[in-house]
């Protein structure tokens, strides 16, 4: 708030025992408008990384990463920008045929027919589905490439530093153990 600046912006982690300080001054930061910090609630987070196999020391460890994202320190490192899905573009792809306005109507998306002819709400989540499907399968194609190239172009030593699996092994975090 003394810096009347509203990037960048913070993040902070919540849950039932966060202090009203802390929560105040939470709000007189967006109330002054300069400022909107994020809140991620462990209640729901701890929680989400426990039932997918993760410690209870490890999903007491995660930590915020990028714009909002939460994240495993010693397990999701390797994380590219290219996995975000824009489920509005699905949506429109959907009801556009595979196309997109912003690229100027070009097949984006796989052809799923003329929404004008459709008779049903099953076709509409089948269009939706394969439009889904062809975007994921190419966030992970992206991914696995980035993955692939990092290594040897990219180095992360002052990240590496704070990971306690690339100290470990002193390697990269690039590297994958590789």
């Amino acid at each position: 708030m003394r810096c009347r600046s509203r990037a960048p912006e913070p993040c902070i982690r919540i849950h039932a025992n966060t202090p009203d300080s802390l929560l105040h001054h939470v709000a007189e930061a967006v109330k002054d408008g300069k400022g909107f910090p994020k809140l991620l609630n462990d209640e729901m987070i701890v929680p989400f990384y426990l039932a997918n196999g993760a410690s209870l020391k490890e999903a007491l460890d995660w930590c915020i990463s990028g714009c909002c994202e939460s994240r495993l320190p010693n397990r999701e490192t390797n994380v590219t920008g290219n996995g975000g899905l824009n489920y509005g573009s699905v949506v429109e792809m959907t009801f556009r045929n595979g196309k997109l306005k912003v690229f100027n109507d070009v097949q984006f998306g796989v052809q799923t027919g003329d929404p004008r002819t459709w008779t049903s709400y099953d076709q509409v989540w089948k269009a939706f589905c394969a439009q889904l499907r062809h975007l994921a399968w190419h966030a992970l194609v992206q991914q696995h490439v980035a993955m692939q190239i990092k290594p040897q172009y990219f180095a992360a030593p002052a990240t590496s530093m704070l990971s306690d699996l690339a100290m470990a092994e002193c390697r990269d975090l690039h590297t994958h153990g590789d």
